[in-house]
Order: structure tokens, then C-alpha cells, then sequence
């Protein structure tokens, strides 16, 4: 049986708000593109509202307006020259330029944390478009919608003997569900470039940084000033796993008991994937192997045994992440 989030939780309290204009072809902005991303968000279980400004009056426009510039405050982003002008800051927005913007519903009212496109950002001092918001939003979701489809390959595989790919489905369930929970979460708190203290979530921050160098950015000083401002973050990029899954334990997501038996699993999943043992030492495999209950030590070449007992331990893992996360 597939393990799901219930149907009725969307993710989290981030919620995406899109104005745009269908009687206005705006230049700069695809927005047949960005529709088709927002309603694969909301397949997705993503929060996502969109709002058809066509025959909105100006006055109606302009009040989602100062919910941007509260998201362009808390982003330290130039906006008003986006939507507008100096003297007449509006009148562009939700009309020839379209609007995204991100709602933390944590508070009440919910306050709108972050708005694109932006003329500068926070990170690289370059336009930020709403494209590139959402792209990323579906990437990470994507990354960790099909734990259930892992956890159901998993078996599969398990069926077929073929132990090794069991334990790698098995942990890519563990975590898939890690980063789907963690999505829209604030729980982390950087320092960006203009020593404002800034919420994120940690997924978003791995998403980002984990894999890129100075050399992705446009101006590699600011990552370079950025990275300065937050050693101790990304230090814990290093092992991203690690640091995503205590994130998890500080919310109350993941327990001690359930943390330990992620780590072996992750370890024998190493062992696995590398098809080495000095990959990863005999030591700490067989150490795992204790951790999850298994104490007659069987040989290397002889997993099915291991690969029951990681498909076992996702499947109790993933249901008891999955009723707590639905209390």
C-alpha cells in the first residue's frame, strides 16, 4: 500500500499568489509557461492561487500592491520601477507585468515574505524573475512528490531480487519525505549580503547552494560575502542528508529512535551503491547493520537479508512520519 500525505494537507504555510492580466500579452514574461508550472504545484499539493486581474479596477490592483512592497522590504528588492515608475509605482503590476507573490500563512494575517520579479536581489544583485521562482518551486517538489512511487519500487525490486536497488529506493523514500515536509517550512535563519537576518526554508537553502559555486553566480563577490556571513550553514551543505534530517528532529518531524535508523540506513545504502566495502569501512556498515537489528552479520555479497529489513524499516518509518505530519 502506497504511503501519502493526506489529501487534504497542502504544503505547509507557503502559499503563491500569481496576478496576471489575460487581455495583456506582457513582454519579458512567459506566462503560458509560469500557468502551466503554478498548476503542476497544485497537483503537486502546493499552496497556489491565481487571480485574473482582466477588468480589476486600478484600486483593486493596488492592494495586493502593498502586500509586494512588504515582501520587497523584507527582501531588501527594488520593485517599484518593475511595476511602475517612480511617481506612478503601480500601475504596471498584475497587468503588463504580472505579479508572484509568496504569503507566509504562519501568521495572521498571513504576510507576504517575498514578491517577484525583483530589479536586484538579495543573493547575486541580478533580476530575479517570476520563471525562475517557480522552476525551482517544481524542481524541489518534484525531487520529493514520489516517495510513496520509491517506496513502492522499493518492493519491486525487493520482489525481483534485486537487493542493492531495494535499499537505494528505499532510502530515496525516507528522503523524498524529508524534503517534501521541510518545503515551505521557515526554519532556518541566514544573514544575507546586507546583514538583515532573513527566514528560509533549509530545503531551499540546500536546493541552492549545495551544488553551486561562485562561479553559477553573476557576481561571485556577494556569494563569496554571503558565504562569509553564514560559515557555520554552509558548513553543514557539506553532508546536506545530515543537515536536512536534523532540521527534521528540531521540528518534531523525525524522533532520536527514528533519526539513528535513518543514518544506518543511509550507511548501508553507501555501502550499497558503491559495491565496495572500503567505501564505506566494515566497521560502520556492520555498526548499521547492529542498528537495524541485524546481528548474525551476513556476507557481503549476500544482502537480501539487509535489503528486508531497510525495506522494512522505511515502510514503519514512513508511516509514522506520515500520521504525525497529518495530526
Amino acid at each position: 500500500m502506497s504511503i501519502q500525505l493526506p489529501e487534504n494537507r497542502q504544503i505547509r504555510s507557503t502559499r503563491i499568489v500569481f496576478y496576471y492580466d489575460s487581455s495583456v500579452q506582457p513582454e519579458d514574461c512567459d506566462v503560458k509557461r509560469i500557468l502551466d508550472t503554478l498548476k503542476r504545484l497544485q497537483e503537486l499539493k502546493a499552496n497556489v492561487k491565481i487571480v485574473d486581474t482582466a477588468g480589476y479596477s486600478d484600486e483593486e490592483r493596488t492592494h495586493p500592491y502593498f502586500d509586494a512592497i512588504t515582501g520587497a522590504v523584507i527582501q531588501r528588492a527594488a520593485i517599484r520601477q518593475v511595476f511602475g515608475s517612480k511617481r506612478m509605482p503601480a500601475f504596471l503590476f498584475g497587468r503588463q507585468v504580472p505579479a508572484l507573490l509568496i504569503y507566509d500563512e504562519a501568521y495572521t494575517p498571513p504576510i507576504c515574505v517575498d514578491v517577484y520579479p525583483q530589479r536586484r536581489s538579495i543573493i547575486d544583485g541580478t533580476r530575479r524573475s517570476i520563471e525562475s521562482y517557480v522552476d525551482d518551486a517544481l524542481k524541489t517538489l518534484e525531487l520529493s512528490a514520489a516517495y510513496g512511487h520509491y517506496l513502492d519500487e522499493a518492493r519491486l525490486a525487493l520482489e525481483n531480487r534485486l537487493y542493492r536497488a531495494a535499499v537505494l529506493y528505499a532510502v530515496l523514500a525516507i528522503d523524498g519525505f524529508v524534503w517534501r515536509t521541510l518545503w515551505g517550512q521557515k526554519d532556518i535563519t541566514w544573514i544575507g549580503v546586507d546583514d538583515r537576518h532573513h527566514k528560509w526554508s533549509s530545503v531551499d537553502f540546500v536546493y541552492q547552494y549545495a551544488l553551486r559555486s561562485r562561479s553559477d553566480f553573476t557576481y561571485p563577490e556577494e556569494f563569496d560575502k554571503l558565504k562569509e556571513k553564514n560559515k557555520s550553514l554552509f558548513r553543514k551543505l557539506k553532508d546536506s542528508d545530515s543537515f536536512l534530517l536534523g532540521q527534521a528532529v528540531k521540528l518534531g518531524i523525525v524522533n532520536d529512535r527514528d533519526r539513528e535508523l535513518v543514518r544506518a540506513l543511509r550507511t548501508v545504502r553507501n555501502f550499497c551503491a558503491h559495491f565496495n566495502p572500503y567505501e564505506v569501512t566494515v566497521g560502520l556498515y556492520r555498526t548499521a547493520l547492529h542498528k537495524l537489528g541485524i546481528t548474525d552479520q551476513p556476507s557481503f555479497k549476500e544482502i537480501e537479508q539487509v535489503a528486508k529489513v531497510a525495506v522494512e524499516k522505511a515502510t514503519y518509518i514512513l508511516r509514522s512520519w506520515t500520521n504525525q505530519s497529518s495530526m
